[in-house]
C-alpha cells in the first residue's frame, strides 16, 4: 500500500509546478520515483498481492494518466479558457480519493489483525 499511497500522494503535488516547461520535470520525476520505489520494495509487496492491491496499483496508474491526460491536453480543447479550476479539482479529488482509500484499507487491515 506504501507504493500506491506514495505515488498518489506524490501526484498531488504536480499544482504546485505550474507551466508547461515544468510539465517534463514532473512527470520524469513520478515517473522516476514510481520505478525506483517498485525496484526497491516491489520484491516483497509482489509476493504478498492479491487482488485488491493489484486493483489499486490499476486504480493508481489508469487514474494518474487520465486525470493528467485531461488536465494537460482535453479540457483545453473541449472547454478553451472557461471554467479553469476544473483539471485542479479533478486532480485534488482524484487524489483524497486515492488517499482515503489507502487510509481506510490500512484501518481495516488492523482491525482484522487485531480481531
Amino acid at each position: 500500500r506504501y507504493l500506491f499511497w506514495s505515488v498518489v500522494g506524490t501526484y498531488s503535488l504536480f499544482p504546485l509546478l505550474p507551466g508547461v516547461e515544468a510539465y517534463l520535470v514532473k512527470v520524469g520525476a513520478l515517473v522516476g520515483y514510481a520505478v525506483i520505489t517498485w525496484l526497491l520494495i516491489g520484491d516483497d509487496a509482489a509476493r504478498s498481492w492479491h487482488s485488491r492491491r493489484r486493483l489499486e496499483l490499476t486504480f493508481a496508474t489508469a487514474g494518474i494518466v487520465a486525470v493528467e491526460t485531461y488536465a494537460s491536453f482535453l479540457h483545453v480543447r473541449v472547454f478553451g479558457e472557461a471554467w479553469p479550476f476544473v483539471p485542479l479539482m479533478l486532480m485534488s479529488c482524484y487524489c483524497a480519493v486515492g488517499v482515503t482509500w489507502t487510509w481506510w484499507s490500512l484501518v481495516l487491515d488492523q482491525l482484522r489483525f487485531y480481531s
